[in-house]
Protein backbone atom coordinates (compact mmCIF):
# COMPACT_ATOMS: atom_id res chain seq x y z
CA UNK A 1 0.00 0.00 0.00
CA UNK A 2 1.92 3.63 -1.08
CA UNK A 3 0.86 6.68 0.07
CA UNK A 4 2.89 10.38 -0.07
CA UNK A 5 4.38 12.29 2.80
CA UNK A 6 3.29 15.92 2.00
CA UNK A 7 5.63 19.05 3.10
CA UNK A 8 4.44 22.44 2.83
CA UNK A 9 6.95 25.24 3.40
CA UNK A 10 5.77 28.97 3.03
CA UNK A 11 7.92 31.92 3.86
CA UNK A 12 5.88 35.41 4.76
CA UNK A 13 8.55 37.46 2.47
CA UNK A 14 7.81 38.99 -1.03
CA UNK A 15 7.71 35.99 -2.97
CA UNK A 16 10.06 35.53 -6.37
CA UNK A 17 9.68 37.08 -9.22
CA UNK A 18 7.99 35.38 -12.57
CA UNK A 19 11.26 35.45 -14.41
CA UNK A 20 13.10 33.83 -11.77
CA UNK A 21 10.85 30.55 -11.19
CA UNK A 22 12.39 28.59 -13.78
CA UNK A 23 15.90 29.18 -12.49
CA UNK A 24 14.96 28.09 -9.27
CA UNK A 25 16.14 24.26 -9.74
CA UNK A 26 18.77 25.38 -11.42
CA UNK A 27 22.69 24.70 -9.78
CA UNK A 28 24.59 27.86 -9.00
CA UNK A 29 21.62 30.69 -9.29
CA UNK A 30 21.01 32.87 -6.87
CA UNK A 31 19.61 36.74 -6.78
CA UNK A 32 21.35 37.34 -3.29
CA UNK A 33 24.92 38.44 -3.67
CA UNK A 34 26.75 36.22 -0.75
CA UNK A 35 24.55 33.67 -2.42
CA UNK A 36 25.92 30.18 -3.51
CA UNK A 37 22.63 29.18 -5.57
CA UNK A 38 23.21 25.48 -4.06
CA UNK A 39 20.13 25.28 -1.19
CA UNK A 40 17.58 24.47 -3.56
CA UNK A 41 19.25 22.30 -5.55
CA UNK A 42 20.66 20.38 -2.83
CA UNK A 43 17.27 20.33 -1.22
CA UNK A 44 15.65 18.79 -4.91
CA UNK A 45 18.93 16.22 -5.35
CA UNK A 46 17.74 14.83 -1.70
CA UNK A 47 14.42 14.75 -2.67
CA UNK A 48 14.54 13.27 -5.90
CA UNK A 49 17.21 10.55 -4.84
CA UNK A 50 13.78 9.36 -2.91
CA UNK A 51 11.56 9.71 -5.87
CA UNK A 52 9.99 12.44 -4.88
CA UNK A 53 8.83 15.79 -5.90
CA UNK A 54 10.23 19.67 -5.07
CA UNK A 55 8.15 22.32 -6.81
CA UNK A 56 7.51 26.08 -5.84
CA UNK A 57 4.09 28.18 -6.18
CA UNK A 58 2.56 31.60 -5.46
CA UNK A 59 0.29 31.45 -2.58
CA UNK A 60 -1.88 34.38 -0.90
CA UNK A 61 -0.09 37.94 -1.36
CA UNK A 62 2.73 36.03 -3.90
CA UNK A 63 4.25 34.78 -0.61
CA UNK A 64 6.37 31.52 -1.67
CA UNK A 65 5.17 28.39 -0.83
CA UNK A 66 7.56 25.09 -1.58
CA UNK A 67 5.93 21.53 -1.40
CA UNK A 68 8.13 18.13 -1.22
CA UNK A 69 6.35 15.08 -2.07
CA UNK A 70 7.90 11.96 -1.06
CA UNK A 71 6.46 8.49 -1.75
CA UNK A 72 6.24 6.19 1.60
CA UNK A 73 4.86 2.30 1.89
CA UNK A 74 4.05 1.41 5.40
CA UNK A 75 5.66 -1.92 5.48
CA UNK A 76 9.27 -0.02 4.80
CA UNK A 77 8.92 2.54 7.35
CA UNK A 78 12.03 2.31 9.87
CA UNK A 79 12.29 -0.02 12.46
CA UNK A 80 13.01 2.84 14.74
CA UNK A 81 9.35 3.93 13.56
CA UNK A 82 7.32 2.08 16.60
CA UNK A 83 3.56 0.12 15.31
CA UNK A 84 1.19 2.86 16.70
CA UNK A 85 3.33 5.56 14.82
CA UNK A 86 2.67 3.33 11.49
CA UNK A 87 -0.56 2.80 11.89
CA UNK A 88 -0.97 6.89 11.06
CA UNK A 89 0.38 6.61 7.98
CA UNK A 90 -2.57 7.73 5.88
CA UNK A 91 -3.14 8.61 2.37
CA UNK A 92 -2.27 12.72 1.34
Amino acid sequence: ESHTAVIKVADSGEGVPPEHISNLFVKRFSTKREGTGLGLITCKNIVDNHNGELSYHSGEDSKSIFEVRIPINRDSCSKSVNDEARENIVPA
